[in-house]
């Protein structure tokens, strides 16, 4: 009795040719997924510190956005009252040659020192 090793058939060679490529390149895009890995905490941490950045500018954007708000307000609220504090068209400020401001009644000249805050109240 012999024992011949059946013959291979023509398919197998190319067969097993692909399949050894095939684990190649699955072994290739284990090795570059690792690499991707391995380098993202170093990408979380410096995301995490750019969020940290835009968090403060954005505050600092949020405090002046409500600084100009009360100044629009202020301004809002001087309109509706215009009375209050609007300057009477018979006083006016006026610079003298050396260079100090006075407030001046322009129906009986009399004149005298604006207050603190620079108003001829």
């Amino acid at each position: 009795m012999s024992l011949n090793k059946p013959k291979l058939h023509w398919w197998v060679i190319p067969g097993i040719a692909t399949a050894v490529l095939s684990l190649l390149g699955g072994l290739g895009t284990c090795a570059v997924k690792y690499a991707t890995l391995e380098k993202l905490p170093g990408r979380v941490e410096a995301s995490e510190q750019k969020n940290d950045q835009q968090d403060s500018e954005i505050h600092k954007l949020t405090v002046i956005q409500e600084t100009w708000l009360k100044i629009y307000q202020q301004q809002q609220q001087q309109t509706r009252n215009p009375g209050r504090n609007a300057p009477s068209s018979r006083v006016r400020l006026t610079q003298d040659d050396a260079g100090d401001w006075y407030c001046e009644d322009v129906v009986d000249l009399s004149w005298w020192w604006p207050d603190e805050h620079g108003r001829c109240d």
